[in-house]
């Protein structure tokens, strides 16, 4: 097969602009990392490349950095560009040696987003066993297509009164992954084109998330228990609808405990006859 022309008015060209002025490639950047990393890159002779690559970063330079403080058009650290020199990521179905983290700055706090959402669909509520007449309470949610496991907790925390089911799991890989969020599943067409300025707003957003672009950033939920309930997870029952939607109802039962008050007496006592 012929290696593709590259054109300076192309989308290859503006990509690999928008990669430097974004700060995903920095001066000291090697071609053929970035070849290898980009797949809309490895339609070109190594030659070819090598070549529009030094153009476009010298047309860039007024924007990246090596040195100084980090700045709109400086997200790279140190730290990122000596693994810039000495990592491939897995990107673009490329399997590299190692992971290539973010720099997300030194507060990620600050960055991260809160929202709110009204009336979600969860419902906690209290209930007696039929067989064992024991008190129970059974907390009900929906989790979107796409979600393959939960991690259950039962914590505590200095302002709030009582307990709190904690629940978590990673984003579904349509949230994080820019080519399984915009390619239809009908027919495999993409709705917007990975130098969109949408797409790239998207990825850098992302970092925000995340700490390695390969890691899929994690939700957690935390829902305020209506009663006392044990802690131990060998006491809780954790079970699943996986409807054909493909949403989940995700079912999770805990054993209440008891007052002094609604323990009988019988209860303690072991009869030898």
């Amino acid at each position: 097969m012929a290696n593709k022309t590259w054109k300076t008015n192309g989308p290859e060209n503006k990509y690999q602009e928008s990669l430097f002025r974004s700060g995903k490639l920095n001066s000291s950047s090697k071609p053929s990392t970035v070849q290898a990393k980009y797949a809309m890159f490895s339609a070109f002779s190594n030659p070819t490349f090598r070549k529009h690559f030094a153009l476009v970063k010298q047309k860039c330079s007024p924007d990246i950095s090596t040195e100084g403080p980090m700045t709109i058009t400086n997200m790279v650290t140190a730290e990122d560009e000596e693994r810039e020199r000495n990592e491939i990521s897995e990107i673009d179905g490329i399997e590299g040696p190692s992971k290539k983290a973010f720099d997300i700055g030194s507060d990620k706090a600050q960055s991260q987003n809160k929202f709110e959402f009204l009336q979600a669909p969860i419902i906690p509520c209290v209930y007696t066993d039929g067989d064992t007449k024991q008190e129970k309470c059974m907390v009900v949610f929906m989790l979107y297509s796409g979600v393959n496991a939960v991690s259950v907790d039962i914590i505590t925390k200095p302002d709030t009164v009582g307990q709190i089911c904690q629940v978590s799991y990673n984003w579904p890989i349509a949230m994080y992954n820019l080519k399984s969020m915009f390619q239809n599943d009908r027919n495999g067409c993409m709705l917007v084109d990975e130098i969109d300025p949408k797409a790239i707003d998207i990825d850098a957003a992302l970092k925000q998330y995340r700490e390695n672009m390969e890691d899929a950033p994690k939700a957690t939920i935390e829902i305020k228990l209506p009663v006392e309930v044990k802690p131990d997870p060998t006491t809780w029952k954790k079970t699943f609808n996986k409807k054909q939607d493909g949403g989940v109802v995700i079912f999770l039962e805990f054993e209440c405990i008891r007052k002094d008050y609604a323990i009988l007496k019988s209860e303690k006592v072991l009869r030898i006859e």
